[in-house]
């Protein structure tokens, strides 16, 4: 690849990355007016769940597609996923009990720890 579009495709590449960090932000401040489009904990709650315990997360659940209704598993999936829920970065409104993430297409979820 030459000098000139190695530079070139790396400047796309940037400006994409700025656009869905903008996008992103757009998305956190809409929603923070007045609660916008706020997910329903039941949109979780409706799965399947099974228990787990971990060495570092200690206590926490994991839904498996396979033990689930296709389309309420599917659909929380997309929400974890648009909004980039990871376990570094959880997915949890305010008024939920648990915090939400995936990880290669298996969802978790965790109660959540009292504010000090």
């Amino acid at each position: 690849m030459t000098d000139k579009l190695e530079k070139t495709l790396e400047i796309l590449c940037d400006i994409g990355s700025q656009r869905e960090a903008l996008g992103v932000s757009i998305k956190q401040q809409i929603a923070q007016i007045e609660n916008v489009g706020i997910i329903k904990e039941e949109t979780f709650n409706i799965l399947s769940w099974r228990p787990k315990k971990g060495a570092k997360l200690n206590d926490f659940e994991i839904a498996a597609k396979e033990n689930n209704d296709s389309e309420n598993y599917c659909h929380a999936l997309r929400v974890l996923k648009a909004n980039n829920a990871k376990i570094e970065d959880r997915f949890c409104e305010p008024p939920y009990e648990h915090t939400y993430w995936t990880y290669q297409d298996t969802i978790y979820r965790q109660l959540r720890k009292p504010k000090a």
